[in-house]
């Protein structure tokens, strides 16, 4: 009855796994590189595996090092938030703030996604 179980909730995660739909940057293919079933599609042997998670933990590196150079710049003492002097500067900044977004909401999604994904 057990093995009957597992079973069915073997091909229930490999059938999410097929759905979920994940990009192709570091992260994604890390995350793909895991499951063993993709691994044995992509041909993917322990070394790619390594480097996959590596890679990924390099450009976690490197944001985690963005965060904290961005950090250190607000917390000094010549950090002021200022308005912009013209319109013209405020609907730029503006623009460029709605295309960061739109281009971070796909990365945002596909996130939760993968998470999503672990807890189930």
């Amino acid at each position: 009855m057990k093995l009957k179980q597992d079973q069915k909730f073997l091909e229930e995660v490999v059938k999410q796994e097929k759905t979920l739909g994940l990009g192709g940057d570091t992260y994604a293919m890390a995350f793909r590189s895991f499951n063993w079933h993709t691994m044995e599609k992509l041909d993917l042997n322990q070394e790619d595996v390594h480097n996959a998670y590596h890679a990924a933990m390099f450009v976690f590196g490197f944001q985690l090092l963005m965060i904290f150079f961005i950090a250190t710049i607000i917390a000094g003492d010549g950090f002021t938030i200022v308005l912009p002097p013209t319109l013209s500067v405020m609907g730029a900044r503006f623009i460029c703030t709605i295309l960061m977004h739109l281009q971070v909401e796909g990365d945002m999604r596909q996130g939760l996604r993968m998470m999503k994904y672990v807890t189930n």
